[in-house]
């Protein structure tokens, strides 16, 4: 619940920091579909953009600066103490932000942020094919080396190698599973076959 507050907060706070792109705006407005069993299919094209990580806003977690907002699709939403947003512009290392997010973590929690990158070189070896990263059930648009992720708040990796259907080349699907009550409660299920 509160990592759906946490959502909400930030993408409510980067609508208010000056969106100018009329296919943003509008794309809040459209009509809700509502499903069925009868209901035709509807087809969504991804452009990868996302308007969290297009806008530029200085992100402070326990008062350290972080230059991206990736740090929270990881961040233990039950470990977040406050949040408070300031619409004051700032500039850091020639890089304007046109606002900023303080987050607070409860007291004792200290996050340990570590590239997308760092953590896969450090917890698997991996071979030479192509990567592509899932955390939960997204699949991640990113480089991993510009991606943080709390390591404490990761559960699970695993690794699956893909045939495509193309010149039979494989690519490595590399999953991360947060420790959510969701994904926990999952976890811990036993299934008998």
């Amino acid at each position: 619940m509160s990592f759906k507050i946490l959502l909400f907060l930030v993408l409510s706070s980067s609508s208010l920091f000056s969106q100018t792109d009329k296919k943003l705006i509008t794309s809040h407005t459209e009509k809700r579909v509502v499903y069925s069993d009868s209901s035709k299919i509807k087809v969504y094209h991804n452009t990868g953009k996302s308007t969290l990580e297009d806008t530029k806003v200085a992100f402070y977690i326990n008062g350290d600066f972080i230059s991206n907002a990736s740090i929270l699709k990881t961040i233990n939403p039950k470990k977040i103490k406050s949040l408070s947003v300031e619409k004051d512009s700032i500039t850091i290392n020639d890089d304007l932000y046109i606002g900023k997010i303080f987050i607070n973590l409860v007291d004792g929690y200290q996050p340990k942020l570590i590239s997308l990158k760092d953590f896969i070189g450090t917890h698997l070896e991996l071979n030479d094919l192509p990567q592509i990263f899932q955390l939960d059930e997204t699949i991640l648009n990113v480089k991993s080396d510009d991606f943080l992720i709390d390591e404490h708040f990761i559960m699970v990796v695993s690794v699956e190698e893909i045939k495509t259907s193309e010149e039979n080349v494989s690519v490595n699907l590399i999953r991360l599973i947060t420790k959510t009550e969701e994904n926990i409660k999952r976890g811990n299920t036993i299934i008998l076959k």
